[in-house]
Formats: C-alpha cells, sequence, structure tokens
C-alpha cells in the first residue's frame, strides 16, 4: 500500500522537440495526410475560436462508430482526465494499480490521498493475475488497468477481463480500463460494457488517431456512471479545435487505418533489425518497444547528433537497462535503424 508523499513534477520541458524525430513519447511522428489538414483548415473559422465548444456531433459519431447509445458517452481532455474522474468518484475505498503503469495514474492516487494496492509483475513481466484476483474483496472500490500496459506494452486477455470484472461486481467495485493503445492492439472491453454495469473504458485520440497535441479523449460505460461523471466534468468537456479534428477523423477512417497499417509495417521492419543484430527487446501491444544496447551511450549520442529521441533509460526497476522506442512508419524506423546499422 502507498504511502502518501508530496508530488513534485517539473512545469516545463527545457527545451524543444519540435524538428526533432519525435520517438520518445508515443505521438504520432509521420505529418497528418494532406486530406486531413485540407479538412480541418476547410472547416476552421472564427466560431471556433470564439465560441464555446460545442460536442452533441462528437457524440453523435462517437455512438455511430460505437453501436451504443449517446448516453453511455462523455468526452474528456485526453485520457488524464477520464482517469482523475474515475479516482475522485469511485475512489472512496482502496484502489487496485498496475505498477509499473502510466505514471498520471500514481499520481492522481497521491494528489487525491487515495490509498493503493500495487500489483506487480514477474521477472518475465507477466502480470502477477493471482494476487489481482486475491486483492478483489470489500475494502476496494476501484481497480484500474491500462490495456494494453504502459511502460510494459504487455495485455490481460479478454477472459481475464471478465473474471476480474465479475469479481469486481460481486464486491461493488468498478473496473477502469484505459485503452489509450487500442488499434495497436485489438483486444478491447467495450464489448462487455451493456454486460458490466461496473466497467468504465477510456480512450484517447492521442495515439492511433494521432491527436497528442490536442487533448481529446472520451469514457465510455453504463449511463448511470457518465452521469456520475458528467456531475463533476467542467462547464465544457473539450475545446472546440480538437472536438473538430477528431469529428473529422470520426468521418474518414481510413485516415486512421492506415497509419495503423503504416506503424504494423514500421515495427515488423524493426524488430527484424533488432533479431538480426541480437539486440534484445520485449514483446509489446502498444506503439512502443522497449530494447537493450550494448556500449549504448555511444548510440545515443549518435541519435541526438541526428535529431532523433528515444527513451534512454527507462526508471522502474522490472525494467532496469530498457530503453524504449516509438514505433513508426518506415520511413522514420529506417532513420533510426541508420544510425545503429553498424551495432
Amino acid at each position: 500500500m502507498t504511502k502518501f508523499k508530496f508530488v513534485k513534477r517539473s512545469k516545463i520541458l527545457s527545451s524543444t522537440r519540435f524538428r526533432y524525430l519525435r520517438l520518445d513519447k508515443n505521438e504520432r511522428v509521420s505529418p497528418f495526410p494532406k486530406k486531413f489538414i485540407s479538412l480541418f483548415k476547410r472547416k476552421l473559422d472564427s466560431e471556433n475560436l470564439n465560441t464555446y465548444p460545442e460536442i452533441f456531433n462528437f457524440y453523435k459519431l462517437l455512438s455511430k462508430s460505437h453501436s451504443l447509445k449517446k448516453d453511455y458517452f462523455l468526452a474528456t481532455a485526453g485520457i488524464d482526465a477520464g482517469l482523475r474522474n474515475s479516482i475522485e468518484i469511485f475512489g472512496e475505498k482502496k484502489i487496485i494499480i498496475l505498477d509499473p503503469t502510466f505514471a498520471m495514474i500514481n499520481i492522481y492516487c497521491e494528489i487525491l490521498k487515495k490509498k493503493t494496492v500495487n500489483i506487480g509483475f514477474d521477472k518475465n513481466l507477466k502480470l502477477k493475475l493471482n494476487q489481482l484476483f486475491k486483492e478483489i474483496n470489500k475494502d476496494v472500490s476501484l481497480i484500474i488497468l491500462s490495456n494494453p500496459n504502459s511502460p510494459t506494452g504487455t495485455i490481460i486477455n479478454l477472459n481475464d477481463v471478465k473474471k476480474i470484472l465479475v469479481k469486481a461486481e460481486k464486491n461493488n467495485a468498478k473496473v477502469v480500463i484505459d485503452e489509450a493503445y487500442y488499434g495497436f492492439s485489438s483486444v478491447t472491453a467495450i464489448r462487455l460494457i451493456k454486460r458490466f454495469k461496473n466497467l468504465i473504458v477510456l480512450r484517447t485520440f492521442s495515439k492511433a488517431y494521432g491527436l497528442a497535441g490536442l487533448r481529446v479523449g472520451y469514457a465510455i460505460s453504463h449511463p448511470k456512471n457518465i452521469e456520475k461523471f458528467t456531475n463533476i466534468k467542467p462547464m465544457y468537456e473539450a475545446n472546440s479545435l480538437g472536438i473538430l479534428a477528431a469529428n473529422i477523423l470520426l468521418e474518414n477512417q481510413k485516415i486512421r487505418k492506415t497509419y495503423l497499417r503504416e506503424v504494423i509495417e514500421g515495427k515488423k521492419i524493426l524488430l527484424d533489425f533488432f533479431k538480426k543484430k541480437k539486440i534484445s527487446f520485449l514483446k509489446s501491444e502498444g506503439n512502443f518497444i522497449l530494447f537493450k544496447l550494448k556500449q549504448k551511450n555511444k548510440y545515443f549520442k549518435k541519435l541526438k547528433k541526428n535529431k532523433i529521441l528515444i527513451v534512454e533509460n527507462l526508471s522502474h526497476k522490472k525494467l532496469n537497462g530498457f530503453s524504449r522506442i516509438t514505433l513508426a512508419p518506415k520511413i522514420e524506423i529506417l532513420k533510426f535503424i541508420k544510425i545503429l546499422k553498424n551495432y
């Protein structure tokens, strides 16, 4: 169980990441197609800037996309807002979280002074599911699972998700599933929404859709849960430009599907290179790969010199020695491989 401490975080980045090949934060790194930019510019006018957001069409499009009624959705400012709201609303008792997992989950639990139970991974990065099942009891009100999980890239299969939901339901606990990396993985709990009233799925437009800069996400759950989210939401759920861009992408799914196909191609090229060079890596269901280099400082210097950013060292003890690269289409992945070609 966590011991609460003062949360200290940095305010801003010390230098710009613009004009770099940004393989460090799991963003879309390739340009959007001209079709999207053209549509966005055509629909952008003064009213998008000087009026408050109108989100009803966003809900209409989500409803159509997921074959659920509009009252199953609430827009959020990225997945972060959905996570914080979930912790505020449903975290009155203990909260089960993964360790390691998306950093903001721990941060919000600390800020809101919530008691957490951490479920870790074994030496092979297999989630300790038996421990997780054991910890679900009447003292727990919320379980938060990132699926796929970041930074491990691991997945919980749908059968195990169902078992967690059943036991949580018996103990009157809610289950939040952060599906930020859905698209890169095909596993989703959305098909269980109508069956389990204790299930909340969180999605974002930052990853597969590539809109990290506009902070658009949404929660999907039974209308009674969405009503509770609505009661504590800001005056407006998201910003006008984010909703405008999200609407265009929802109406033009080919943009997302093309990008995902290109990233999967880039992933295959990268993993073939790692195998050829005998560079160890971990299987990942997200849009990133964890890998280990010998003499890594030598190569990190070359990457920086060529304006290529990656995460050089992951801080969690289970991932000690691993670096992380964001997956990207072939053209960007080959730029990274070129630096390591003589490895």
